[in-house]
């Protein structure tokens, strides 16, 4: 029994470390990703985060034809981005600006308008709950 364990063990390593690709450096520091989508009212657009500009910014993209958008272009980066189920020009963005990493939220209409903060303590850290789909209304938590 042991014996077929370590032969299956060394041919399970032996056959991963064949298919193993190895990165430079360059490559690992350069690795780009996509995260927290949120679909526009209608489904046609999609707003999501990506660090393909060094720190995550809010990006739109039509999903037909396929057109990119940068939205933000926050030095510090943003914590996330998310669409009004019942309005195309209202977003809920949640940054931490200055780098202190205490999240506020702040209104934003994705076609360009200033942002407008809706939390008001600069001490402490909020996280985005959610839209009501009825109501277009937002809820947050926020902590000290």
């Amino acid at each position: 029994m042991k014996l077929n364990l370590r032969i299956a063990l060394l041919f399970v390593l032996s056959f991963s470390a064949a298919f193993a690709q190895e990165y430079t450096l360059n490559q690992f520091l350069n690795i780009q990703r996509a995260l927290k989508p949120s679909f526009s009212p209608d489904g046609q657009e999609i707003v999501y985060l990506t660090n393909i500009s060094g720190v995550n910014q809010a990006w739109q993209s039509k999903l037909w034809p396929g057109t990119n958008r940068q939205l933000t272009f926050e030095p510090d980066g943003l914590d996330g981005a998310w669409w009004c189920p019942i309005s195309a020009d209202l977003m809920v963005i949640s940054a931490s600006r200055g780098g202190n990493e205490r999240s506020q939220l702040y209104l934003f209409n994705p076609k360009g308008s200033p942002w407008y903060r809706v939390t008001k303590d600069d001490n402490a850290i909020y996280a985005f709950g959610g839209w009501s789909r009825e109501s277009g209304r937002a809820s947050c938590r926020g902590r000290v």
